[in-house]
């Protein structure tokens, strides 16, 4: 096999199995590719060998295509910002999960991430966290040990002071919502609500929390 052809093989792959499934009944492949259905069907009309002789050469030719877009810096660029939003997006992830498994309660995932019921629903179950009921009141010492953590934590990102605060405190984050939650509802907090993702660096947080103590 030649360097062109092998280069061509996948595509080649592609449009035979396209086509294929075309015969079947189901054009949704080829229609992808962005062929119009009377070209499909002037394809599927040839005989087999000239059929399979169409799917070759216009594989070849659309991996030409591929290459010169490619080759362009502004796709590459674009490439570039497809895997670092992929990135970011395994970050998230993992991210949500902390949370979750530190109690989180959904109102503070949906203030964070715009999270829905569905969605914190579903990502509890698969992280088998249970739903432990109303969480406990804190005590005057633990609230001013909640507040001085928070404040020690300040530039982080929200979901990152959260964190650090559980673990500063050994409590989970269903407990510290009612005390730090005002911090979230003073702040215009707008999230993503396409695709969950962390809040960057937030402006200090209130200057007035050590003021609540």
């Amino acid at each position: 096999m030649t360097l062109t052809s092998s280069r061509c093989a996948p595509l080649s792959s592609c449009l035979h199995g396209g086509f294929q499934k075309a015969d079947e009944g189901d054009l949704n492949d080829l229609l992808r590719l962005g062929f119009s259905l009377p070209f499909i069907r002037k394809i599927q009309n040839l005989p087999p060998r000239k059929h399979k002789r169409a799917c070759d050469r216009m594989a070849a030719y659309l991996s030409h295509l591929l290459q010169q877009a490619l080759g362009n810096r502004q796709q590459q660029e674009r490439l570039e910002a497809i895997l670092a939003q992929i990135e970011a997006d395994d970050f998230d992830d993992l991210e949500q999960d902390q949370l979750i498994l530190k109690k989180a309660p959904r109102a503070m995932m949906s203030r964070l991430y715009g999270m829905t019921y569905q969605d914190f629903a579903t990502r509890r179950a698969a992280l088998q966290v249970a739903d432990t009921g109303r969480p406990r009141q804190v005590s005057p010492n633990q609230e001013k040990a909640i507040r001085a953590s928070w404040r020690q934590q300040a530039g982080l990102p929200y979901s990152k002071r959260f964190l650090r605060v559980a673990q500063d405190t050994h409590l989970d984050l269903r407990t510290l919502w009612p005390v730090l939650r005002w911090a979230l509802d003073t702040q215009e907090i707008r999230p993503r609500s396409k695709r969950p993702s962390p809040l960057g660096a937030a402006a200090e947080p209130l200057a007035a929390i050590g003021q609540r103590e």
